[in-house]
């Protein structure tokens, strides 16, 4: 399970977790990620409910949807 692996526990501040072959594709997922796409819903309570430091940590970020039903067209 990916709760109980170094790679993902590290990304929510947590010490500890397994080293095994599951994690390494979890640390391969993260390290090639070039952008954490986050819906409305992570924004709705604002910056309150985000550990320090956040867990998403990709060099660029793109809000999806700014309104239910809503197509945000992409942006080049």
């Amino acid at each position: 399970m990916v709760f109980g692996v170094e790679g993902w526990r590290e990304r929510q501040s947590i010490k500890g977790g397994e080293t095994n072959q599951d994690d390494d594709i979890v640390q391969e997922n993260f390290t090639r990620a070039g952008a954490d796409i986050m819906g409305r819903q992570m924004f709705a309570e604002g910056e309150v409910g985000w550990p320090d430091p956040p867990s998403f940590r990709a060099r660029g970020l793109r809000v999806a949807g700014s309104a239910p039903g809503a197509a945000v067209p992409a942006q080049r």
